[in-house]
């Protein structure tokens, strides 16, 4: 089914991650719900707290958006746009199960718009709203069934094929990730992170070849952007191909040195080479950036163990445990030191 203009204009918009509301759109959608309902008196102020909601959502004041959209569900409360507005500021709040419920009530109340566009896109926009945010919780079939319904809505979108690419690989099917993130780069072949996902399906498949493939060609178009030089780091970390590994988590952290993990995967290739002196400034600069995960204690404390130096070894151990890592593992490395 072909979606109206009105729909394409904003599709681009609302399928970023989360849905942020466009205002024309939105406006435009509440305009016709309260005319349709014909309380043109609620108009100019339901129209207000619509206006409202979207600006304090772009702002990320997500508080001030629910207020704002209980204000326009309060004058309008059959018009779905009030529920959209609410549902998509529970979903910045990680309040899913209260985003779900209202974009459960847009969807119920999308045919009483009375106009078959505006009733489109408030359906479109209910599904890809409910489906982000099962996907977020976890809940990864009810998330792959809603966005099946957004993109019979809009086939011709490929951001929807990319996330239910995601909640495929979350639940290891890789295969069926691997296919929708094709899908996707057939509709957009010059959009990077497609590539890298497919390259990290493909990777997850042991399939490195075809992963690098991928992983090369996402650099090639976002060569500015940390993430695919890590995803490429990984896959030569995998097949033990630990120079070009480091080499690739070196550009990372030159693209984004404020990020723990690179520091750590670049520790850990370290130290699969038996550079733990290395190694130990890496994870050292990790824990600068995030002392509070125990991960990078324990493995300093292996390096340091691996150099010969039992005590500062013991107090990593030590301090792994504090922050939550296995005590058994932990007693284990302890027992084993000279």
């Amino acid at each position: 089914m072909k979606i109206p203009s009105v729909l394409e204009k904003v599709t681009r918009r609302v399928l970023r991650v989360v849905i942020v509301p466009v205002v024309g759109s939105m406006l435009v959608l509440a305009s016709v719900g309260c005319e349709s309902s014909g309380s043109d008196s609620a108009l100019e102020p339901f129209l207000e707290q619509i206006r409202q909601a979207n600006e304090h959502h772009a702002n990320g004041e997500y508080d001030k958006a629910i207020a704002a959209s209980d204000g326009a569900i309060e004058l309008s409360p059959q018009n779905p746009m009030g529920y959209l507005a609410r549902g998509n500021a529970h979903m910045a709040k990680e309040a899913l199960d209260q985003s779900i419920k209202d974009f459960d009530t847009a969807l119920d109340l999308a045919p009483a718009f009375g106009d078959a566009e505006a009733e489109t896109l408030a359906t479109f926009a209910a599904y890809n709203g409910r489906a982000s945010s099962y996907l977020r919780k976890r809940e990864y079939d009810q998330a792959i069934t809603d966005y099946a319904v957004v993109i019979a809505l809009e086939p011709a979108n490929p951001e929807p094929y990319y996330w239910r690419g995601i909640a495929h690989h979350n639940k290891g099917e890789y295969d069926l990730a691997i296919a929708d993130f094709g899908a996707a780069l057939l509709l957009d072949p010059n959009y990077a992170e497609y590539y890298r996902m497919r390259g990290v399906a493909f990777r997850n498949k042991e399939e490195y070849h075809r992963a690098l493939t991928d992983l090369d060609q996402a650099i090639s178009l976002a060569n500015n952007e940390a993430r695919p030089y890590v995803s490429r780091g990984l896959t030569y970390d995998k097949q033990e191909a630990y120079g070009k590994a480091i080499a690739d988590y070196d550009k990372a952290i030159d693209i984004n040195p404020d990020d723990a993990s690179f520091y750590r995967y670049r520790a850990s290739a370290y130290a699969a080479q038996g550079e733990y002196a290395i190694a130990i400034a890496d994870y050292d600069q990790a824990i600068r950036i995030d002392g509070a995960n125990a991960a990078d204690f324990y493995f300093r404390g292996v390096s340091h163990a691996k150099l010969g130096r039992a005590n500062e070894a013991k107090l990593d151990y030590n301090r792994a445990v504090s922050r939550g890592f296995d005590r058994a593992t932990i007693e284990i490395a302890i027992a084993e030191l000279p």
